[in-house]
């Protein structure tokens, strides 16, 4: 019903939740009700002028057949404005409860905020504090339980629409088969009450981008040719080469350090340079992706970062995708507690140069690091598929305490953003098992080369702390 809603079977968006269109269906009431009473009306007049033409009285069979025939058309106008009202009451009172359930839903998500969740178009739920590893568990299973909860009642809206939908393309139905005597209709005879424009499936897309006009090129292994510009990388500040840059008196920085530039270590399929420019091979190419949908679906429920990127690549945007980096500290201990040495790290160094300056005071020193590399194990299907290698930067400020007494300890407090960058691409001369399937990154990496997936940069942000 709603345009947002009739385009795909896909999960709503927020904004589309937020956006939700309520017009066309009062708009369509008050248009079939109006539909109702001028045909009514106009056959009534035309019965009356049947009976008397130009007021004056007439008998006979001439008369008693057309009479006979005006009766029963005006009993069939009748009966459609009959159906056309119920499907107006059926809109009105569809209006009611796709405001309730858009309001259940927005409810929902300020839920969520009020609890100090970050909420993104796909209603994942992130935490907006600053972490804390004695309530990272905690603050994740609520996050979790928010984002099912927003879901839920986003599937509930969705599902609202659909029965209206069904509801009224019954009443048009209906309509369809009260015809007038002898009546014969064009085309399928259907009457549209909604907008069924037909939707393209993915394969579809897919089979059409087939015929865009490529250039012949080099077949993978030769791919991408040397000096292919690497796509996707993020401006920024300067780094600092030890971590931390010169301090300021005080407990706080007049303004944070932003994340440094970030180029991808490697050219993956070769980015915007290469998206599009193979032509495709028929059918070996819809074969494979055909599998590879099957895969997804089989992946979603299991592996959901993993399926999400992918369709993500699959679905030929480009964007960027944020990732829950809240999300990746929680799941993967390496990187926690990679994190947690550097952050230490820094504040030892912090602390080893307030004690060179003969700090008297609070000292706080900006923090930006270089990009540093990270590994996702392969036992985490999830992220390993998802992400696999990727960088984290830590941008903030951490402040240095001078002992309250003398030959006390030394004390620092670090607040920090902690930044993940990697580009979503897939190598030749790989080979990646998918869920029992063996799928070759030469595959993957072909779909963004003959412009049936594209590559994009992943990107994402969580606050952290750390002290002693």
């Amino acid at each position: 019903m709603s345009p947002a809603a009739s385009t795909s079977d896909a999960a709503l968006t927020r904004s589309q939740v937020e956006n939700w269109d309520f017009a066309h269906l009062d708009a369509a009431a008050a248009r079939w009700r109006a539909s109702a009473t001028d045909s009514e009306e106009l056959f009534e007049q035309h019965r009356q002028s049947v009976s008397a033409p130009g007021g004056t009285d007439w008998q006979g069979s001439a008369k008693d057949a057309a009479w006979e025939r005006v009766s029963a058309d005006t009993a069939v106008v009748g009966r459609q404005g009959e159906v056309l009202v119920a499907a107006a009451d059926i809109a009105v009172a569809g209006v009611s409860d796709l405001r309730a359930a858009q309001r259940a839903a927005l409810e929902s998500v300020a839920e969520a905020e009020t609890d100090g969740f970050r909420v993104a178009e796909d209603f994942r739920a992130t935490d907006a504090r600053r972490i804390d590893v004695s309530t990272m568990s905690a603050r994740y299973m609520a996050a979790a339980e928010h984002t099912e909860n927003m879901r839920w009642h986003a599937e509930q809206l969705l599902a609202t629409d659909k029965l209206i939908a069904q509801r009224i393309s019954a009443k048009a139905a209906e309509l369809d088969s009260i015809r007038f005597d002898g009546e014969t209709r064009g085309g399928d005879g259907s009457v549209q009450f909604v907008n069924n424009e037909e939707q393209k499936s993915p394969k579809d897309e897919a089979m059409e981008r087939v015929a865009e006009p490529r250039s012949e090129v080099a077949e993978p292994g030769t791919w991408p040719p040397t000096g292919t510009p690497v796509s996707g990388g993020t401006p920024g500040g300067d780094y600092y080469p030890d971590g931390i840059g010169p301090p300021v008196p005080g407990e706080s920085l007049p303004e944070r350090p932003k994340p440094p530039a970030w180029t991808p270590k490697d050219v993956g399929s070769g980015g915007d340079a290469t998206f599009g420019t193979w032509e495709s091979r028929l059918p070996s190419d819809q074969l494979d992706k055909w599998e590879i949908d099957v895969v997804r679906e089989g992946i979603a429920s299991t592996w959901p970062e993993a399926e999400r990127n992918m369709s993500h690549y699959f679905g030929v945007s480009g964007a960027p995708l944020e990732q829950d980096v809240g999300k990746m500290l929680n799941d993967l201990p390496t990187f926690r507690e990679a994190v947690d040495t550097r952050m230490q790290d820094l504040g030892a160094r912090a602390i080893s140069q307030a004690q060179a300056a003969g700090a008297t005071g609070p000292l706080t020193f900006p923090v930006n690091t270089d990009w540093i590399g990270n590994q996702i194990p392969q036992s985490d299907r999830n992220w390993y598929l998802a992400v696999g290698s990727f960088d984290y930067n830590l941008g903030g400020e951490v402040t240095v305490y001078p002992p309250a007494q003398p030959g006390g300890q030394w004390t620092y407090s670090m607040d920090a953003d902690l930044n993940m960058r990697d580009r979503y691409n897939w190598d030749v001369q790989k080979a990646t098992p998918i869920a029992g399937v063996p799928i070759s990154d030469n595959q993957l990496g072909r779909f963004h080369m003959i412009g049936w997936a594209k590559e994009f940069t992943m990107y994402g942000s969580t606050g952290v702390h750390s002290g002693n």
